[in-house]
């Protein structure tokens, strides 16, 4: 039963229940959207909401836990697209309104589903300014593979013996909710940068002129320490597909120096330092830095 409220009017006690008073309110919510650009065609779409609709699921009501008041709210509505394709096919199918309830007519039905199409099945996402965040993920095994070739001036196809990506319910392969990184799929990286590197850094030859990792190499004019830096900074740069971080910079030249105060070669000391930046998170994880949409 709907809750009654009274309020006064000259002197006189008016009695309206919590229905009325939410359609005043649905009234005056109409006339603002109007007056802030609503264009002509939602309105009629949320008047036919508020007239079939909210009487069952408002956000008092709410039957069968479904509040279509608080998703009119969520705008674009596209945010709950599984609801409103719901009550799409409902409606279609003459499940809503339920038969006891007023029936709009054919023409409102039509206007109405027409509405609730537009906005949800053709909506125009070029009107949004801010899309969300994309969840952080790992690389898929072919972006692990061509990354490593563009890297790394080789294709060495080290992905045969991955475990296979999954696609998931979304049908695609590089969607973060199966993107992740399993105890297996680590050994594999392991195992893969080790020859990845290994292929790149001869340790008994000058490396080809032609590899984009050495941009650098020890001579006359530049001393081991400083070919490294060269080196270990434009990989990282490249690898990390950003700027890297001071702390990270600090990380990789901190393994080569280690390497070299270990009593290991220049090259070796290279591998350690690129073995280092290929496992690292930076290199394998994909992520969204969040950016000021002001």
């Amino acid at each position: 039963m709907a809750k009654c409220r009274g309020f006064c009017v000259g002197g006189v006690i008016k009695v309206i229940n919590s229905k009325q008073i939410k359609s005043v309110l649905l009234a005056a919510a109409t006339w603002l959207c109007l007056a802030n650009g609503v264009s002509a065609v939602e309105q009629p779409g949320l008047v036919l909401i508020e007239n079939y609709c909210l009487d069952c699921h408002d956000s008092d009501s709410q039957k069968g836990e479904v509040d279509l008041e608080a998703a009119l709210g969520a705008k674009p509505l596209v945010k709950n697209m599984d609801l409103w394709r719901t009550v799409i096919s409902r409606i279609e199918n003459g499940d809503m309104p339920p038969k006891k309830k007023p029936q709009p007519k054919p023409e409102e039905k039509e206007r109405l589903l027409n509405w609730l199409d537009s906005e949800i099945n053709h909506f125009d996402y070029s009107q949004v300014d801010n899309p969300g965040y994309e969840p952080v993920r790992r690389l898929t095994h072919i972006e692990f593979s061509n990354t490593l070739r563009d890297l790394l001036g080789l294709d060495l196809n080290l992905v045969a013996d991955f475990p296979i990506d999954l696609s998931g319910t979304s049908g695609f392969e590089n969607s973060a909710n199966t993107l992740f990184l399993q105890p297996i799929l680590m050994e594999r990286y392991l195992s893969a940068v080790d020859k990845a590197v290994e292929a790149v850094v001869p340790l008994d030859s000058k490396p080809s002129v032609d590899s984009p990792v050495f941009v650098a190499w020890p001579s006359g004019k530049i001393t081991k320490k400083e070919a490294a830096r060269k080196i270990i900074d434009r990989f990282m740069l490249r690898a990390f597909r950003r700027l890297p971080t001071e702390d990270e910079a600090k990380e990789l030249h901190g393994v080569y120096a280690r390497s070299r105060k270990a009593g290991e070669s220049f090259q070796m000391s290279i591998r350690r330092a690129l073995g280092a930046a290929l496992v690292s998170p930076a290199f394998l994880l994909k992520s969204e830095i969040a950016q000021d949409t002001d």
